[in-house]
């Protein structure tokens, strides 16, 4: 497994620096982060993990790779592939319409756990009163599910290289079988700039859900240096 995580890292290296310096319309984040917990959707699916990502942003249009690297066994790796266009609409508001693979490279679907699922999403992104606002839908085709989810973020500045980040989440994954749930999370970062291209982060996470005999309330913390070119 760990031989995943450093060939993403690898990747993510060559990609930054495959760039022409001349493409100024392109803009490539690298992101670098350690996470106690990994939780998607207030769900926890790991523990411990190196959760590095790249992003390909130019123009209008991006697309990126995602990767969880458990430190511990038995959980396997999760690697995403995502791609989109983020439309620019009046007043500083966007639409956010992209796909997601998520792939699981170890996973046995021989003993009925899918080595990959597919999702799409259509997002509306703005500011309200200087809070950041979305509100997303997203649908798996794969596992047949619907999710809609709200976020909102605000930020206030400590100093002239740090920010105090606070931000929050709710949302409802509904199958089209069987039940579904709710889940919300809150979110307090620090993002720390440490040159004009990096930045270093920690944060502390808080979830829950509805869901049973799943651990209902989990806690975690995020450290990780962001660098973009």
């Amino acid at each position: 497994m760990r031989k995943l995580s450093l060939a993403f890292s690898v990747l993510v290296a060559g990609a930054a620096l495959s760039i022409p310096l001349c493409a100024t319309n392109y803009v490539v984040t690298a992101d670098f982060p350690y996470a106690s917990k990994y939780v998607f959707r207030g769900v926890p699916l790991a523990r411990a993990s190196f959760q590095p990502s790249l992003k390909l942003t130019a123009g209008d249009a991006y697309a990126g790779l995602w990767l969880n690297q458990p430190f511990t066994r038995p959980t396997d790796p999760e690697l995403d592939f995502n791609g989109g266009w983020n439309l620019r609409l009046n007043r500083g508001w966007s639409l956010d319409a992209g796909a997601t693979l998520y792939y699981y490279p170890q996973a046995d679907p021989k003993a009925g756990v899918p080595g990959h699922t597919f999702e799409g999403y259509l997002g509306l992104n703005g500011a309200i009163g200087g809070t950041n606002v979305g509100a997303y839908l997203f649908r798996d085709f794969d596992l047949q599910a619907t999710t809609v989810q709200g976020t909102a973020s605000y930020s206030l500045p400590l100093n002239a290289s740090a920010t105090l980040g606070l931000s929050g989440a709710v949302g409802s994954v509904v199958p089209d079988h069987g039940a579904g749930y709710g889940y919300g999370s809150l979110g307090v970062a620090v993002p720390w700039r440490v040159s004009d291209a990096a930045t270093f982060t920690v944060g502390v996470n808080w979830s829950t859900h509805n869901l049973a005999a799943v651990a209902k309330n989990n806690l975690w913390f995020t450290a990780g240096l962001t660098v973009t070119f």
